[in-house]
């Protein structure tokens, strides 16, 4: 999920210019070109399809746009969810590994250096520290692409090559 995917208008319509995700001819469609790993289909079906992690996504996505959304998203559940619930996501969120990096630098290369293949870290932790400006966008995006489980247009490289590429990038920022 990527914030563009949504259109606003009288209100948010989703849409999704990607293929959709679904069980066809007894096989999960979980990408395109579609994993041939049972590991990394498990995977994004976890990522796409478990509430924690789909609020996860999403919060990702608010913290590409602007990490002050963060604060929005917070707000927004403390404010609509009932208590036990509330407690479990504000609990989910408050052990993410970027919610230890604010404002530590030290702790954010640890971070970097020692996620070899999560993407939602690599995407959580770039959001937090490229700074705003008008590279911002171009920078998250070729993050976003480095950090692809899967094969990224424009890349010839391996996914642990682009991994390495991408965590470099990051320890620019730092």
């Amino acid at each position: 999920m990527k914030i563009d995917n949504f259109v606003f208008n009288e209100g948010i319509v989703y849409v999704d210019i990607f293929p959709p995700l679904c069980f066809y001819q007894g096989r999960y469609l979980v990408h395109y070109l579609n994993p041939r790993d049972e590991g990394a289909i498990k995977k994004e079906l976890e990522r796409k399809f478990e509430p924690p992690e789909i609020l996860r996504r999403f919060r990702s996505q608010l913290l590409f746009i602007d990490p002050s959304l963060e604060d929005l998203l917070l707000e927004t559940i403390n404010a609509l969810l009932e208590p036990p619930i509330k407690k479990e996501i504000l609990e989910f969120l408050a052990q993410l590994p970027d919610r230890l990096i604010i404002d530590n630098p030290q702790q954010t290369r640890r971070l970097i250096e020692g996620y070899s293949d999560d993407v939602n870290i690599l995407h959580e932790i770039a959001a937090r520290i490229i700074p705003p400006g008008p590279e911002r966008a171009r920078i998250l995006e070729r993050i976003f692409r480095l950090s692809s489980s899967f094969p990224a247009k424009g890349y010839s490289q391996s996914q642990e090559e682009r991994f390495c590429l991408c965590k470099k990038l990051l320890l620019k920022y730092i």
